[in-house]
C-alpha cells in the first residue's frame, strides 16, 4: 500500500516538474518526447529522447528537468545502477544552483526512493533529511516507514547515530530491539532514549513486558476523593467553589454509574493544601482499602498521595493538572486531562498535516504554564523537521503591541500607503507559516489580534480556549480569520443536556466547568474499572478511543493522559471541532 502511493507521487510529478521559461527548440522537442514516453511507460525510449536534452549547455534550459526524468525513466526501467549514478551527479550539481525550490525537493525525494532501492540507506537518509516545507512530509514519512523496517538492527543503529532525531527511524530501530530474544544493556538504553523523546513504545516491547494479570474485579469500589474543601480565607473562595463543582459533579456520575449497576463509594478526604494533613491522612490503616484516588491537586500534596499510591499499586488520577511531570515514571496515574506536551503535539500535527504550515512563530508569557507548553511545542516543531522562526517571551504591560509587532513583522508586514492613483490590494500571507501562543493574558491576546487586524492577513493562529472570555475582544476578530481553539475539556452540546437537567436538579444552579470534568472523569474511571477492574492499566492503553459521556472522548492508548485536544474554529458563526476523532 506504501510503495504503491510512492510510486503514486512520482508519476504525479512528471506533470509538474517542468521548466517555466522557454528555450532552445530542439531541447524543448526532446525533452517533451521524452516526458511522453516516460508516461507511457515506454523507458528506453524515454531514455534515448531525454539524453539529448541532457546537454550541458549555458543555453539549455532543460539540463535538470530532462536529468531529473531520465534518473526516473531508469530507475523505472529497472537500471538501478544508472539511476543512482545519474540522480547523484544531478544532485551534486543542483545543490549550487538557485532552482525553483519544489523541483529541488523533488529531486532529493527521487534520489532516496532510489538510494534506498539501491540499498544505500545513509545516502537515502542524507537526501531526504535536506527535504524542507510540508508539501513531501507525507511521502518521505512513508518512504522511510516502507524502507527502514527491511534494514538489520546493525545498519539501523548505524543510522541512529546520525539521524537519532528521525522519528521513523527511531520507532524501526525500536521495533528491531524490542524482538530480539534477549535486550541486551546498551539496546534497553535506545529503547529508553527513544520512549522518552517520541513517547512510543513498541509493539513487540508491550508484548514481552506486559505480563497477564489477574482481573480483581469487586462489588463495589472505593474512590478518595482528595481535595482542599476548607475554606481557610476570602481570596481562595472562588478556587474552593470550583473545588465543590468538581465534587458535585462527580456525584451526578456516580448516581448515573448506580443506574448501571456500577457502585462507586465516594470518599472526600479535605487535604486543606497541607502536606502534614495529607501525610496523617495516608497513614490511616482504611486508605490500603482505597481502590482509586482523585487528587491531590496541589504540588504540596500531590507527591505524598502519589507515592503511597505507588508503593500499594492504587490507581491515581488528576482531574485538573496538565503538568506532564506527575506522570512521569509512574504506570498507575493518570492525568485526566492531556498534558501540555500532548496538547502541544496536536497542535503541531494539524498545523503540519493539515494546514501544511511547518514554519512556527512562537509567543509566549512568563507563567510555568506558559514556558512548559511553548518550549514542548518548540521541541516538537524541531522533531518533525520544521523550521522555528521566532521563540518569544512577552510579558503583560506596556511594550506588549511593540514587541508582539516585532516579532511576527516578517509575516504580518503593515501594509504600505497607497501612492496617488493606486489601488488597495489585500496582503498576501505567508501559506507556510503559523503562529502558536502560550498566553492567557489579555494584554498579549489583544496585541496578537491587532498586530494580524492591522497586517490584513489571514495567518493560522493556535491560542487557548481562555481567549473567549475576553470580553474586549470582539467576537468577529476571532470569526473573520484562521482562529484554532486548544480546548481540551470541550463539552459537547448534544451529549450535555441531560447532565445539565441531573445537575440543575440537584443544586439550583448551572454547571461550571469544573463539575463537567468532575462528572466525565470519574464516569470514565469509574466504567474503566467495572469493565477491566482495579488493576485496569494494561488494559486501558491499548484502547485508542472511547467515547465520552458529556466530553468528546477519552484515548490513553500507550501514555498515561488523555491523548484527544480537541481543536476548534468558527464556522458559520459557531464553534466546530476542525481535528475530529474516530473509532479505530
Amino acid at each position: 500500500m506504501r510503495f504503491t502511493l510512492i510510486l503514486s507521487i512520482i508519476v504525479s510529478l512528471l506533470f509538474i516538474f517542468s521548466p517555466i521559461s522557454s528555450f532552445a527548440q530542439d531541447y524543448q522537442s526532446y525533452y517533451q518526447k521524452g516526458k511522453t514516453e516516460l508516461a507511457n511507460k515506454n523507458y528506453s525510449a524515454a531514455r534515448q529522447s531525454l539524453i539529448m536534452a541532457m546537454q550541458e549547455n549555458p543555453s539549455n534550459g532543460f539540463f535538470f528537468p530532462a536529468s531529473y526524468l531520465y534518473s526516473m525513466a531508469s530507475y523505472k526501467g529497472g537500471d538501478l545502477a544508472t539511476a543512482y549514478t545519474k540522480i547523484s551527479e544531478l544532485l551534486k550539481k543542483a545543490k549550487d544552483k538557485t532552482l525553483p525550490s519544489d523541483q529541488y525537493q523533488e529531486m532529493l525525494y527521487l534520489g532516496g526512493l532510489i538510494a534506498f532501492e539501491k540499498d544505500q540507506s545513509l545516502q537515502a537518509m542524507t537526501w531526504l533529511e535536506a527535504i524542507k516545507g510540508s508539501k513531501l512530509r507525507t511521502a518521505v514519512q512513508n518512504l522511510k516507514a516502507t524502507f527502514l523496517p527491511k534494514k538489520s538492527i546493525a545498519e539501523l543503529k548505524l543510522l541512529y547515530q546520525k539521524f537519532s532525531k528521525d522519528r521513523p527511524l527511531s520507532e524501526a530501530l525500536a521495533d528491531k530491539i524490542a524482538a530480539q530474544s534477549e535486550v541486551l544493556e546498551e539496546d534497553e538504553k535506545i529503547l529508553k532514549e527513544i520512549e522518552f523523546a517520541y513517547g512510543y513504545t513498541s509493539p513487540y516491547q508491550k508484548t514481552k513486558s506486559t505480563a497477564p494479570e489477574k482481573v480483581i474485579k469487586k462489588e463495589e469500589y472505593n474512590v478518595a476523593v482528595m481535595l482542599p474543601f476548607r475554606l481557610k480565607n476570602e481570596s481562595s473562595a472562588r478556587e474552593v467553589q470550583s473545588f465543590l463543582d468538581l465534587y458535585e459533579g462527580m456525584k451526578v456520575a456516580q448516581e448515573d454509574l448506580k443506574n448501571e449497576g456500577i457502585t462507586i463509594n465516594l470518599l472526600p478526604f479535605d487535604t486543606e493544601n497541607d502536606a502534614n494533613n495529607v501525610r496523617n491522612l495516608v497513614e490511616l490503616p482504611a486508605m490500603k482499602n482505597i481502590d482509586m484516588f482523585f487528587g491531590p491537586l496541589y504540588p504540596t500534596t500531590f507527591p505524598i498521595v502519589s507515592e503511597f499510591a505507588q508503593t500499594n499499586n492504587i490507581n491515581m488520577v488528576n482531574p485538573l493538572s496538565y503538568t506532564p511531570d506527575l506522570i512521569e515514571g509512574k504506570k498507575n496515574t493518570y492525568l485526566f486531562e492531556p498534558s501540555y506536551y500532548t496538547q502541544a503535539k496536536a497542535v503541531a500535527n494539524y498545523s503540519f498535516d493539515s494546514l501544511n504550515a511547518d514554519k512556527a512563530y512562537i509567543i509566549y508569557g512568563e507563567s510555568r504554564k506558559d514556558v512548559i507548553l511553548a518550549n514542548a511545542y518548540k521541541k516538537i516543531v524541531e522533531e518533525k523537521g520544521g523550521k522555528v522562526m521566532a521563540f518569544e517571551q512577552v510579558d503583560a504591560g506596556k511594550s506588549t503591541f511593540n514587541k508582539i509587532r516585532n516579532v511576527l513583522s516578517p509575516i504580518a508586514k503593515k501594509p504600505a500607503r497607497l501612492k496617488e492613483g493606486e489601488t488597495f490590494k489585500k496582503p498576501e500571507g505567508d501559506t507556510t507559516a503559523h503562529i502558536f501562543v502560550a498566553s492567557s493574558e489579555l494584554a498579549v491576546a489583544g496585541s496578537v489580534i491587532s498586530v494580524l487586524k492591522t497586517s490584513m492577513v489571514d495567518i493560522p493562529l493556535f491560542i487557548d480556549k481562555g481567549w473567549l472570555e475576553f470580553d474586549q475582544i470582539d467576537m468577529n476578530d476571532f470569526m473573520d480569520r484562521s482562529v484554532f481553539f486548544i480546548y481540551t475539556d470541550y463539552v459537547s452540546p448534544l451529549k450535555s443536556k441531560e447532565f445539565i437537567t441531573k445537575y440543575i436538579n440537584k443544586t439550583n444552579i448551572l454547571p461550571s466547568e469544573y463539575a463537567y470534568v468532575g462528572y466525565e472523569s470519574l464516569y470514565f474511571f469509574g466504567k474503566t474499572m467495572y469493565k477491566y477492574g482495579i488493576n485496569f492499566e494494561s488494559h486501558l492503553q491499548k484502547e485508542r478511543f472511547i467515547d465520552g459521556k458529556v466530553m468528546i472522548g477519552q484515548n490513553y492508548y500507550g501514555s498515561n493522559d488523555n491523548q484527544l485536544v480537541p481543536l476548534l474554529r468558527f464556522v458559520n458563526n459557531h464553534l466546530e471541532i476542525v481535528n475530529h476523532f474516530y473509532q479505530d
